[in-house]
Formats: C-alpha cells, sequence, structure tokens
C-alpha cells in the first residue's frame, strides 16, 4: 500500500516537473521571436516580389504588435504596408510536445489589410536559426523570413534610450 502511494507521488511530482520544463523552456524561447525579418533575394526572386520586411514588436495584452511591408518587383510597388496585431494560439498538446526546433501556432492578423496573405496563417518559428515560415494549412508559403538582428538590436537600444534606462555613451 505505501509503496503504490509513493510511486503515484513520484509520477505526479515527474509530471508536474517536466510540465513546467516544457512551459519554461516554450516561453524563454518565445522571448526570442521579437524582432525585424527578412525573406531571402531567393525567396523574394522566387515570389516575384524586391523584398518582404515582417516586424514582431513585443507581446502586450495578449498580442504582439507588428508590421508588414512587401513591395513587388514591377515599379516598385507597394504591395504590403500594413500595421496589425498578431495572436498566437497553440493548442496545449503542441505546447508541451512540440519539436524543440520548431514551434507551431496559428496566426492572426485582425487589423491586416492584404490582398497577398490572408488575416489567418499558420506561423512556424524555428528559435534556434531565428526563422519564420508563413503559411497556410494546406503548406502554401507566404514568406520564409530570418531574423535582421542588427536592426534588432537596433530597436532594443533605441527603446533602452527612450525608457531612459541606458544613455547613448554606455552603449559600445
Amino acid at each position: 500500500m505505501n509503496s503504490t502511494i509513493i510511486i503515484t507521488l513520484i509520477l505526479i511530482a515527474f509530471v508536474l516537473v517536466s510540465t513546467s520544463y516544457g512551459y519554461g523552456k516554450r516561453s524563454s524561447d518565445m522571448s526570442l521571436i521579437h524582432g525585424f525579418y527578412e525573406a531571402s533575394s531567393d525567396f523574394c526572386k522566387e515570389s516575384c516580389i524586391k523584398s518582404f520586411t515582417f516586424y514582431i514588436g513585443k507581446y502586450n495584452n495578449g498580442a504582439y504588435k507588428t508590421y508588414l511591408l512587401m513591395i513587388g518587383n514591377t515599379d516598385d510597388k507597394i504591395l504590403i504596408n500594413s500595421p496589425s496585431s498578431m495572436i498566437l494560439t497553440s493548442s496545449p498538446i503542441n505546447a508541451f510536445y512540440s519539436d524543440d526546433d520548431c514551434y507551431e501556432y496559428k496566426a492572426v492578423f485582425p487589423e491586416l489589410e492584404s490582398d497577398f496573405i490572408p488575416k489567418t496563417l499558420i506561423l512556424k518559428f524555428y528559435p534556434k536559426s531565428n526563422k519564420i515560415i508563413l503559411c497556410s494549412k494546406n503548406d502554401v508559403i507566404y514568406g520564409c523570413l530570418f531574423k535582421n538582428c542588427i536592426l534588432t538590436e537596433i530597436d532594443i537600444i533605441k527603446k533602452k534610450i527612450s525608457d531612459g534606462k541606458s544613455q547613448p555613451d554606455d552603449i559600445k
């Protein structure tokens, strides 16, 4: 009888520790999603666009502030120039059992005004390679973007200065 209770307590402790670790790791990895992302020249060439830039701001009130800019090849026509919020959701099972190399979310852009990208997509985030893929449920790829670490760092420094946390002389 005592051994059954001990085994049950050990199993409960194991489930609690592993669940906490899974959610903590995911939360830590998702803190890396903030920043500027740009499509590679190969993706742009294949998609017949000149550039595609995607900015993901900090998480606030259940959503990320985002900005999407897509420029076409013909006369540098702006195809998307839209600020929006982005709401990411995933199933609880996906949150715990996902591959460490990729986190998959349903991404909803409520304010997005575009004929080129739907308001609801699948966002695949690869924290180790700083890559984001925007695709549909049937795997139509709308964007394959890589983080521009220089622009992201400039944004972080600018925010620190405006918040009074750092002075320009402190930045080396």
